[in-house]
């Protein structure tokens, strides 16, 4: 399954962290972990291999990480930041 953002919303890099803006200036900041994850999907990277990069990187257990994703995805939808490509 693929994801892009939806429209109006960007991801802009300030002081090291990222941030994603809405058009109407809403703002969600990411850590690094969330913004791997979602950079990752992003580019059509299936979500069993992100969660196989982050569990070797740093050595945390499957079932966390992939909990963590899903949340993630669950959030981001919700709040209208990302929306599956068609």
């Amino acid at each position: 399954m693929s994801f892009i953002l939806e429209n109006g919303v960007s991801i802009e890099c300030v002081d090291g962290q990222s941030i994603m803006i809405t058009a109407v200036g809403d703002a969600a900041v990411l850590n690094e972990t969330a913004d791997y994850m979602l950079k990752e999907l992003l580019k059509g990277v299936e979500k069993d291999a992100i969660v196989n990069m982050i569990v070797t990187k740093y050595e945390i257990d499957v079932d966390t990480v992939l909990k963590d994703l899903d949340n993630l995805v669950h959030e981001l939808m919700n709040k209208k930041l990302i929306c599956i490509a068609i």
